[in-house]
Protein backbone atom coordinates (compact mmCIF):
# COMPACT_ATOMS: atom_id res chain seq x y z
CA UNK A 1 0.00 0.00 0.00
CA UNK A 2 2.70 2.49 0.97
CA UNK A 3 5.28 1.70 -1.72
CA UNK A 4 9.03 1.37 -1.25
CA UNK A 5 9.53 4.31 1.14
CA UNK A 6 6.97 3.18 3.71
CA UNK A 7 7.87 5.59 6.54
CA UNK A 8 8.01 8.71 4.38
CA UNK A 9 4.91 7.82 2.39
CA UNK A 10 2.93 7.12 5.57
CA UNK A 11 3.92 10.51 6.97
CA UNK A 12 2.76 12.25 3.80
CA UNK A 13 -0.27 10.01 3.29
CA UNK A 14 0.98 8.95 -0.15
CA UNK A 15 -0.34 5.51 -1.05
CA UNK A 16 0.96 3.69 -4.10
CA UNK A 17 -2.12 1.44 -4.03
CA UNK A 18 -5.50 3.06 -3.52
CA UNK A 19 -7.98 0.37 -4.58
CA UNK A 20 -10.48 -0.86 -2.00
CA UNK A 21 -9.81 -4.40 -0.74
CA UNK A 22 -10.71 -6.74 2.14
CA UNK A 23 -8.31 -9.18 3.74
CA UNK A 24 -8.44 -11.83 6.42
CA UNK A 25 -5.29 -13.45 7.73
CA UNK A 26 -6.93 -16.72 8.63
CA UNK A 27 -5.41 -19.71 10.34
CA UNK A 28 -5.86 -23.40 10.87
CA UNK A 29 -6.96 -23.17 14.47
CA UNK A 30 -7.13 -26.48 16.29
CA UNK A 31 -9.57 -26.78 19.17
CA UNK A 32 -8.73 -29.49 21.70
CA UNK A 33 -11.42 -31.10 23.82
CA UNK A 34 -10.07 -32.74 26.94
CA UNK A 35 -11.70 -36.11 27.63
CA UNK A 36 -13.58 -36.45 30.87
CA UNK A 37 -16.98 -37.57 32.07
CA UNK A 38 -19.05 -34.67 30.80
CA UNK A 39 -22.72 -34.06 31.43
CA UNK A 40 -24.84 -34.00 28.29
CA UNK A 41 -25.54 -30.31 28.89
CA UNK A 42 -21.78 -29.60 29.05
CA UNK A 43 -21.16 -31.40 25.76
CA UNK A 44 -23.95 -29.40 24.13
CA UNK A 45 -22.59 -26.11 25.50
CA UNK A 46 -19.06 -26.80 24.22
CA UNK A 47 -20.43 -27.94 20.86
CA UNK A 48 -22.54 -24.77 20.56
CA UNK A 49 -19.50 -22.65 21.42
CA UNK A 50 -17.36 -24.33 18.75
CA UNK A 51 -20.12 -24.02 16.14
CA UNK A 52 -20.72 -20.37 17.08
CA UNK A 53 -17.04 -19.57 16.61
CA UNK A 54 -16.98 -21.48 13.33
CA UNK A 55 -19.98 -19.66 11.90
CA UNK A 56 -19.18 -16.19 13.23
CA UNK A 57 -18.67 -13.94 10.20
CA UNK A 58 -18.84 -16.97 7.93
CA UNK A 59 -15.76 -18.45 9.59
CA UNK A 60 -13.62 -15.50 8.50
CA UNK A 61 -11.92 -15.00 11.84
CA UNK A 62 -8.61 -16.38 13.05
CA UNK A 63 -10.28 -18.17 15.96
CA UNK A 64 -12.55 -20.14 13.62
CA UNK A 65 -12.02 -23.79 14.49
CA UNK A 66 -10.72 -25.76 11.53
CA UNK A 67 -9.71 -28.91 13.39
CA UNK A 68 -11.25 -30.48 16.49
CA UNK A 69 -8.84 -32.68 18.42
CA UNK A 70 -10.24 -35.36 20.71
CA UNK A 71 -8.83 -38.52 22.23
CA UNK A 72 -9.88 -41.42 19.99
CA UNK A 73 -10.56 -43.57 23.06
CA UNK A 74 -12.81 -40.95 24.73
CA UNK A 75 -16.07 -42.72 25.57
CA UNK A 76 -18.19 -39.63 24.82
CA UNK A 77 -16.53 -38.79 21.50
CA UNK A 78 -19.53 -39.87 19.39
CA UNK A 79 -21.99 -38.06 21.66
CA UNK A 80 -19.86 -34.93 21.39
CA UNK A 81 -19.73 -35.03 17.59
CA UNK A 82 -23.48 -35.66 17.51
CA UNK A 83 -23.88 -32.50 19.62
CA UNK A 84 -21.78 -30.57 17.10
CA UNK A 85 -23.90 -31.85 14.21
CA UNK A 86 -27.05 -30.85 16.08
CA UNK A 87 -25.65 -27.39 16.89
CA UNK A 88 -24.86 -26.90 13.18
CA UNK A 89 -28.40 -27.96 12.26
CA UNK A 90 -29.91 -25.60 14.85
CA UNK A 91 -27.67 -22.64 14.01
CA UNK A 92 -29.25 -19.37 12.96
CA UNK A 93 -28.39 -18.35 9.39
CA UNK A 94 -25.65 -15.76 9.29
CA UNK A 95 -24.50 -13.03 6.95
CA UNK A 96 -20.98 -12.45 5.73
CA UNK A 97 -18.99 -9.33 6.51
CA UNK A 98 -16.75 -9.50 3.44
CA UNK A 99 -18.38 -8.49 0.18
CA UNK A 100 -18.71 -11.30 -2.35
CA UNK A 101 -18.19 -14.09 0.21
CA UNK A 102 -21.50 -15.72 -0.71
CA UNK A 103 -20.19 -16.30 -4.24
CA UNK A 104 -16.82 -17.68 -3.10
CA UNK A 105 -17.79 -19.92 -0.20
CA UNK A 106 -20.09 -22.92 -0.75
CA UNK A 107 -22.82 -22.87 1.87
Amino acid sequence: VWGKDVIENKKKGNKSFDKLFDAELGAVSPWSVVPSEWKSSELKMVAANIVGCKLLNGGAICASPQIIVVDKSWKQKDEFFDAIRQALTDATPYTYYYAGSEQRIPC
